[in-house]
């Protein structure tokens, strides 16, 4: 792992915070439905988010605070993100379409708290 990698996630104890479920195996992302309009972030954006998602990942089974099953069902969710913009993007000659990028980040966003709340539950943050 490198430098810039290990700054991507921090293991800092911090105050206990409340359990979320982890990552639902059928839940797909939402468009903003909530009566919020969702603002679209930049694709780097959604790339560093993904690559920091991969290190939190790693780092959990390596530290303990992700079960085998987390850890693999963490991945499995992140693959499944990758794959969805791969197809996305093919299906759009190479641009992801803005419903995409928000079920994306809605997705990439989910599965960041689950892995914060597995962290904060065992004390890391």
């Amino acid at each position: 792992m490198s430098v810039q990698d290990v700054l991507l996630f921090s293991l800092v104890p911090v105050r206990g915070a409340p359990a979320a479920t982890f990552a639902d195996p059928d839940w797909r992302g939402d468009n903003g439905d909530e009566g919020q309009e969702p603002k679209l972030r930049p694709l780097i954006d959604i790339d560093v988010q993904m690559r920091r998602l991969d290190a939190w990942i790693a780092a959990g089974g390596d530290y303990g605070w992700l079960g085998a099953y987390q850890a693999r069902r963490a991945g499995f969710e992140l693959r499944s993100v990758r794959a969805q913009i791969e197809h996305e993007t093919a299906e759009n000659s190479g641009a992801l379409a803005d419903y995409a990028r928000l079920t994306v980040q809605s997705r990439l966003d989910r599965l960041e708290r689950c892995l914060q709340a597995a962290r904060w539950g065992v004390g890391f943050g």
